[in-house]
């Protein structure tokens, strides 16, 4: 009984959903409400006509978020220092150190552009003391949001860089004073890449 029960609501519903979608709009007489000869017209008036929407429901757009930071090489070897008695100065038995521009990738796969924003910490002290400066040239972007693929092909992420300059009045200068002042590794600064929507 449940079963015949549930078969004939189904049914019902199907002819319900199937009468909404299908219903007649009476656009030239009255066909059905009478049932006599009266639900005909004996012409057809001008200008007759109507009208219906065609309308495709998208549903809700989910947009996801996913970004990466790449930063360069951002430890650089300037190999130690050797006092020559001679000249009385140290020579450096590494690479000669260079003023750097250390340029950080930020990689969108997204479906929404997002806003990127790079910050310098504190400089350490003795980086100060020894005249090497950590700052923030190209501080903020935003990153377009990924190209979306086809059916056959995955879609495009989008890019977009910021920029950061180390650099010294004299390298020299600033390696021979941090190893008078005993410093053997040194944490100059913190950069930090900061990802929010756009508005």
């Amino acid at each position: 009984m449940k079963k015949f029960l549930s078969v004939l609501l189904a049914a019902m519903l199907l002819v319900s959903v199937f009468a909404l979608n299908a219903a007649a709009v009476n656009v030239v007489g009255t066909h059905g409400q009478s049932g006599g000869v009266s639900d005909g017209v004996a012409d057809i008036p001008e200008g007759a006509s109507t009208s219906g929407d065609v309308v495709l429901n998208l549903g809700t757009v989910n947009h996801r978020y996913a970004v990466d930071v790449t930063f360069p090489t951002m430890t650089f070897e300037v190999g130690g220092l050797t006092w020559n008695v001679n000249t009385m100065k140290y020579e450096s038995g590494g690479t000669t150190m260079s003023d750097q521009t250390l340029t950080i990738t930020i990689t969108n796969y997204s479906d929404l552009p997002v806003n990127a924003e790079g910050t310098v910490g504190s400089i350490a002290e003795a980086a100060t003391s020894a005249g090497i400066s950590l700052a923030m040239t190209t501080a903020s972007a935003t990153v377009a949001q990924a190209t979306a693929g086809s059916a056959d092909t995955n879609g495009t992420a989008a890019t977009a860089k910021l920029e950061a300059s180390l650099t010294s009045g004299n390298w020299t200068n600033s390696i021979d004073a941090l190893f008078a002042a005993g410093a053997q590794s040194i944490t100059v600064g913190t950069i930090t890449v900061a990802i929010s929507k756009t508005e």
